[in-house]
Formats: structure tokens, sequence, C-alpha cells
């Protein structure tokens, strides 16, 4: 890694808020549009990458903290975050191409509430964790 772990887990949030707003976007019509499943595609990829650096830096760094509130407060976002990830992938599975247009609105209630969760894990993780990670030296 060369930039600092917190600047790159921000930016990763910062894109996949941003395609999580394009996506929205795109499902706002009473039928499919074209471009929305390429932007789900990278928006589930970023997500993707995103959880895995978490679970391979973040927590990890956290968890040898030296203080305990910031050590639990990582297994707890840790925990909480499989949950996140399993309704994600549980989501993805839901809905193929050939079920999105069978049932448009369907899909487009579940996109908004799977991103409502989304938009709400970032916003705790940038204001509750993300501030505990050590400037590595």
């Amino acid at each position: 890694m060369t930039k600092p772990l917190r600047e790159m887990l921000s930016g990763e949030h910062a894109e996949l808020a941003m395609l999580a707003n394009r996506l929205l976007a795109r499902i706002e019509g009473d039928e499919p549009s074209s471009g929305f499943s390429e932007i789900r595609w990278q928006l589930n990829r970023v997500l993707a990458a995103h959880l895995s650096k978490e679970d391979k830096f973040l927590y990890p760094q956290l968890g040898r903290s030296d203080d305990p509130q910031t050590r639990a407060l990582a297994r707890r976002f840790a925990f909480e975050m499989g949950g996140l990830a399993a309704e994600h992938e549980a989501y993805c599975r839901r809905w193929p191409i050939d079920r999105i247009r069978i049932d448009w609105q369907g899909f487009k209630r579940e996109t908004h509430a799977i991103i409502d969760m989304l938009k709400r894990r970032i916003d705790r993780e940038e204001s509750e964790l993300y501030s505990r990670i050590e400037p590595q030296l």
C-alpha cells in the first residue's frame, strides 16, 4: 500500500457513494434504463475490494491497538460488516437481470434499501471507526 490506510479507505467510500448515487439516478424511471447494470457491477466490484481491504488491513490494525475501546469497536464493526456483506451478496443473487426486467419496482425498492444500508455504514465508519486508524510510519 502506498497511500495511508485511512486515505485509501475514505477514497473508496467516496467512490462507493458516487456509484450508489449514479445507480439510484439510473433506476428512477418506470422501466429499466440503459447502463444501470454496468453501474451496479462497478459498485459491486468496488465494494468487494473495499471489504477485502478492511478485513486484511483495517480490522487487524485496530485489533492490535493499545486502546481496549478501539479493539472492541473494531470487533463490533467487523462482526456487523459480515451482516452487511451477506445482505449485499443475497441482494445480488436475488436480482439477476432477467428478474429485474420482470419486477423493476421490486428491484428499485431493494436497491434503495441496500444503498441506504451501505451509506449508513459508510457514515458510521467515517465518524466512529476511521478516526481510530493509527498513522502509518
